[in-house]
């Protein structure tokens, strides 16, 4: 049986956190040293039981029909004709950007340009603290958001199967392990060995698993909208429904026809990925 890629990385970290607990157990200083690790296991099936469900929340937003200002928009846009990234350079759309995002921006690829723009970095700081425990400071936080978006252009440039590969342990390496430890030798000295290890544990499953779940969720949505409407009122219904994630994924991209075929062939191998794990 096939594991999602969200499985496998929940999971490989579950398996290692149980196999560190049967090769340090005998060297834990008493019952309570044993029992608080055995809260570290707990606390890290209960945030991948959150993940579940925040998972199908934003599967429901991204899959929200357009609302009726948001309909109009489209006809706007449909009836202006055109490539899809001309009308969304259009004055209606622009106008609606500025309505979601709060800045002016001279033209579509000017927003593209510009992701991760501070808005989104913020947003995804605070998905993070609402995933971390309450004490994770501001600089661990920042530490993950730069790693996430990282995991993130990686998957749009290499596919979901990366994240088995080296070159996804050396990103990791390079742009997580190397950063957080240097700062946890810095800021946080003198901690006791299970916080230590909680602490490692929790980065290196939490900022993995949100990259991937968050790309693979929108991408199914946006799969759905461009199957079920065609290329072109596909992609413009996506822009419109997400487009902040519209554009950082974008972003990753040289041009509108490679950002499309990832949104269909990725997908597609996303699907037959959970068909087969569920078989």
């Amino acid at each position: 049986m096939r594991q999602t890629t969200l499985a496998r990385i929940t999971n490989g970290m579950l398996s290692l956190l149980l196999v560190l607990s049967l090769c340090l157990g005998s060297g834990l200083a008493d019952a309570d040293e044993q029992a608080r690790f055995g809260e570290v296991v707990k606390d890290m099936k209960e945030r991948a039981d959150k993940e579940a469900q925040n998972k199908a929340a934003l599967e429901q937003l991204a899959r929200a029909p357009l609302t009726e200002a948001q309909q109009k928009l489209l006809q706007s846009l449909l009836k202006s004709g055109g490539m899809v990234e001309a009308g969304l350079s259009t004055a209606p759309y622009l106008a609606y950007l500025k309505e979601q995002v709060g800045k002016d921006y001279p033209d579509f690829p000017a927003y593209v340009a510009a992701m991760p723009t501070p808005k989104r970095k913020t947003a995804v700081l605070f998905a993070f603290k609402d995933a971390f425990p309450p004490e994770t400071s501001a600089k661990e936080l920042q530490i993950f958001v730069g790693y996430y978006f990282k995991v993130r252009q990686l998957i749009a440039e290499k596919g979901f199967a990366v994240l088995d590969t080296d070159e996804h342990g050396e990103l990791r390496r390079h742009h997580l392990a190397k950063p957080y430890s240097e700062f946890m030798q810095k800021e946080l000295k003198g901690i006791a060995f299970l916080v230590f290890l909680k602490k490692m544990m929790q980065a290196a499953m939490i900022p993995d698993n949100l990259a991937a779940m968050h790309t693979k969720v929108y991408q199914r949505a946006w799969q759905e909208r461009l199957e079920k409407h065609g290329a072109s009122e596909g992609l413009l219904r996506c822009a419109i429904a997400t487009p902040t994630e519209f554009a950082l994924m974008r972003s990753f991209f040289e041009d509108t026809t490679a950002f499309e075929k990832w949104i269909l062939e990725s997908a597609e191998g996303a699907a037959a990925e959970e068909n087969a794990e569920s078989q």
